[in-house]
């Protein structure tokens, strides 16, 4: 809640600035959205919302009533079966006294105490004071011991004012502390504080507390003067001065007539203009759009959110793919009891949508996860700056990302010669091509192949997505100068026809080497959010040719 409140505070400082000359109260109604920000626990998702998305890194439960520390007989690890054997340990005192969190609560629970008290207090001195007042009006009493107007009470609000107040200054006071009253200032203003209070330990809170203070006086400035002539302004101004304070201290009460920068008040009041309609709508308009992007929280990104919640019991199996790595140390297959800490590993996933990744040449981290329903996925590393899940890039923290090297940054054995068929399902197409090249023996060019095959050559084109994967595996591996290149490249035209090349190549590893130069052409024009919705195809192929053994 501090750390979505903080971004919409810097929003209302800079609307303040942008928006100096519209009408005070559309400040009020800001300050009132980061209040609602920070009362509220729970905030409806957005695809409108500004707010940048946060995730907090899960930490082990530790409960202490669990345990004796003395004779510890038996111990559960997280994920681990219990250990029967008896132990003695004797804890640490950084153990067993209190941990940060619980130290860090009782400091935070001592500020709120203290400011509580001091509110209380000042209250009560303050109780004292007009003690001896006596009524002069509705809901307006005069006191000796005054030195400005304010208004005290929340229930029962009275105005107070000095005794030795000018006659001259009795209409603009009142005019302005019943303005505090008919907008219920008197409640907004101990409200604020109440927030400051529980978030005292945030700087950005106690900036705007000081500075809702100030907006609610200029507000009820500009209620007070809207109907006034040139020289009633000059009146209400003179009064501003004989009753100023020199007041440094933020407090919940009372609501003063002559604090809140009064030169600023001053100014502003011999320079009032109404606004106008336009300028108006432009603050209705600004309030509105902070609403909806400042108190909606971004929507979860689906991919983010699966991967965050895995756990060991969904994975049937994983397999770690390391690149470039030596030969023989590319490939591993994570043993089951290992499952666990991967999928810990991948629960911390965080970061933002990258729609224009950067194709890097550094080391990738691959894991290929089998779930236990039969779906397959693939999360990766990507030269620690890219978080990639299932072709979908993140920006994820370099200091989390490093930390794969440490325990995945190296296979055990060769890559497979099977590696992108079995991660990826491909033995069917390599099946089905097998087929349509074995006949008939005296074609004279490819095309009579696949006529003489047409159910092969339907499931091959049914396959989409699988087939392609399968020929540019083929392709990139390279070599591809035989019959089967021929027949892969039919079937990526056909797959692809806006992608076709009109050339006369030899081969169709000839073919596929002008087509992905074309590829990565069109991607240095046009960028990778272009190529991934007008050339998807061509987009896949670059995405798996950076995962090249």
């Amino acid at each position: 809640m501090s750390f979505t409140a903080s971004w919409l505070i810097l929003a209302v400082l800079l609307l303040r600035l942008v928006l100096y000359r519209a009408p005070k109260w559309s400040r009020c109604v800001l300050w009132a959205l980061v209040g609602l920000r920070l009362v509220l626990p729970i905030s409806m998702e957005s695809p409108l919302s500004l707010i940048p998305r946060i995730q907090t890194a899960s930490q082990p439960v530790f409960d202490e009533k669990a345990f004796d520390f003395t004779d510890m007989t038996t111990f559960i690890p997280s994920g681990g079966a219990a250990l029967q054997e008896q132990t003695t340990y004797n804890a640490p005192e950084s153990i067993t006294g209190p941990g940060l969190m619980t130290v860090l609560s009782w400091i935070w629970l001592a500020g709120v105490i203290l400011l509580l008290g001091y509110a209380l207090v000042s209250a009560l001195r303050l109780r004292r004071r007009v003690a001896e007042a006596v009524p002069s009006g509705k809901m307006v009493c005069q006191c000796d011991r005054l030195d400005t107007p304010f208004i005290l009470g929340v229930i029962r609000p009275r105005i107070y004012l000095p005794s030795d107040l000018p006659p001259s200054a009795v209409g603009p006071v009142l005019a302005h502390e019943r303005a505090h009253l008919s907008r219920r200032d008197h409640w907004w203003k101990p409200l604020g504080f109440l927030l400051m209070t529980v978030y005292w330990f945030h700087p950005l809170v106690w900036l705007a507390y000081y500075l809702f203070c100030r907006d609610l006086e200029l507000a009820c400035d500009e209620r007070a003067i809207r109907n006034l002539d040139g020289e009633g302004r000059r009146a209400y101004s003179l009064a501003l001065l004989n009753c100023s304070v020199d007041r440094r201290t933020l407090a919940a009460c009372p609501l003063a007539f002559g604090e809140g920068s009064v030169k600023g008040r001053i100014k502003a009041v011999l320079n009032y203009k109404r606004p106008t309609f336009w300028l108006v709508l432009a603050a209705a308009v600004a309030c509105v759009t902070v609403a909806v992007c400042f108190l909606t929280d971004p929507a979860d990104d689906p991919a983010l959110k699966w991967i965050q919640e895995l756990t060991p019991e969904q994975v049937a199996s994983v397999d770690l793919v390391v690149l470039p790595q030596s030969q023989d140390k590319q490939y591993r297959q994570i043993p089951e009891d290992e499952i666990p800490a991967v999928v810990e590993l991948l629960s911390h996933s965080r970061g933002n949508t990258v729609r224009e990744a950067e194709i890097l040449n550094g080391q990738s981290i691959w894991f290929y996860l089998t779930l236990t329903d039969g779906t397959r996925h693939e999360v990766g590393n990507m030269g620690n700056t890219y978080l990639v899940i299932d072709g979908d890039y993140y920006d994820a923290p370099y200091d989390w990302l490093s930390t794969w090297e440490d325990a995945y940054g190296v296979g055990d054995s060769p890559l497979p010669e099977e590696y992108f068929d079995s991660t990826l399902t491909l033995d069917e197409p390599a099946a089905l091509f097998a087929a349509i090249a074995s006949s008939p023996a005296d074609a004279s060019f490819p095309g009579a192949y696949l006529a003489a095959h047409p159910e092969e050559h339907q499931a091959l084109l049914d396959g989409g997505r699988d087939t392609l994967r399968y020929i540019f595996t083929q392709f990139l591996a390279g070599d591809q100068t035989g019959l089967e290149g021929h027949l892969m490249r039919l079937v990526l035209d056909e797959l692809v026809p806006e992608a076709q090349l009109k050339l006369a190549a030899d081969t169709g590893q000839e073919y596929f080497d002008a087509w992905r130069e074309a590829a990565e052409g069109a991607l240095a024009e046009h960028g990778a959010e272009w190529m991934e919705e007008n050339q998807p195809a061509m987009w896949l192929m670059l995405q798996m040719s950076q995962a090249e053994p």
